[in-house]
């Protein structure tokens, strides 16, 4: 209290401050002896009462005290406000975007429709460049959409005689178990000419084979396969004779040995124990280079079943069949030289 008595007595309150309807009305104060400063702000035909006396103390103590506590707040130095250095925001809302994937470099793969495009044919008066072109490649076989591996490699007269004994004796569309150790060990003394060995001991028929797919067939796109006969050549009746192989699969039901019903359908795979992946082969033949490149175009996008050995013969129309012993066979270099016929008693063969 002693305070804001000095700051009022410091800051007196100006005349200023009266009431402006008193300042213009032209009225005097009142003329009563009380010390109150409410005086002021009384008109002379209000008459002054000890009610109105305490009154007018209380309001005058009470602009007194404003005024003094607000000379006070001027008087005081400005307080600077503290500066946090936190600084509270809301962050902006996070877009989570998908990861980009990253740029995969895909191998070109040429896509083939037929056997026309998949084993292009080279006329018999080409040149050994032209006829020798490489087209060793991967290919998407589109009807069916699948791959295969087609390659061009020369056949050699160690694959003929390998394969002669499953082209010579082997039923057509008939697959057999073929070119294991017993069946090679048969087949050096059947060259060697054991008159006790014969081609029975060494193929193995499968009776009710199923054959699966492989992986990725391949097709061996031997001069065989790729030389087209003209002019003459074309009446010629020729015989081509392929080799396919597949892989021998399992039943399709597998019987539980509590119930006589089927448990589950399983897939085609290779059957389970020793067979796992045998190989199985089976000997096609057809009448032109045509349909013989047609037939291993359809195999290989079908079935998944390799073709991976081609020759060609004279067809001959009193079903004699083909000669078991290598050596009875002559190789020729064209389709031309299979017209002329036997040299010695051999057999004209092209591969």
């Amino acid at each position: 209290m002693e305070k804001k008595a000095e700051i009022a007595a410091e800051f007196p309150i100006p005349a200023d401050n009266k009431p402006a309807e008193l300042a213009t009305s032209g009225k005097t104060a009142c003329e009563c002896s009380c010390t109150c400063a409410h005086r002021q702000n009384h008109q002379v035909d209000i008459p002054c009462t000890d009610s109105t006396k305490g009154q007018a103390e209380r309001s005058n103590a009470d602009a007194t005290n404003v005024y003094v506590e607000d000379a006070h707040r001027r008087a005081r130095p400005r307080r600077r406000l503290s500066y946090s250095p936190v600084r509270i925001y809301s962050p902006e809302p996070l877009v989570f975007r998908g990861r980009s994937p990253s740029p995969v470099r895909r191998l070109t793969i040429e896509e083939v429709s037929s056997h026309l495009q998949l084993i292009p044919a080279v006329k018999a008066s080409a040149t050994k460049t032209q006829e020798n072109v490489a087209l060793d490649r991967s290919v998407r076989i589109v009807p069916f959409n699948c791959k295969a591996y087609v390659t061009t490699h020369a056949a050699t007269p160690v694959d003929f005689r390998h394969w002669l004994p499953l082209l010579a004796s082997a039923i057509p569309e008939r697959w057999y178990k073929f070119a294991d150790a017993k069946s090679l060990n048969l087949l050096a003394d059947l060259l060697a000419g054991a008159p006790a060995v014969t081609l029975q001991n060494m193929l193995q028929p499968i009776e009710n084979a199923r054959a699966i797919s492989l992986g990725m067939p391949a097709i061996t796109a031997s001069a065989a396969l790729r030389i087209e006969p003209e002019g003459q050549e074309e009446d010629i009746p020729l015989l081509y004779l392929s080799v396919q192989q597949a892989v021998v699969g399992q039943d399709h039901y597998d019987h539980n040995e509590w119930y006589d019903r089927p448990r589950r359908q399983t897939p085609d795979m290779a059957k389970e124990g020793s067979a796992t992946g045998t190989p199985i082969y089976r000997v096609v033949k057809c009448g032109s280079r045509q349909a013989a490149a047609s037939r291993a175009f359809y195999t290989a996008g079908a079935n998944g079943w390799s073709t991976i050995f081609t020759c060609v013969v004279m067809d001959k129309t009193d079903d004699e069949g083909m000669p078991s012993a290598a050596r009875l066979f002559q190789r020729v270099k064209g389709l031309r030289a299979l017209v002329d016929g036997t040299e010695d008693g051999k057999t004209m063969v092209f591969y």
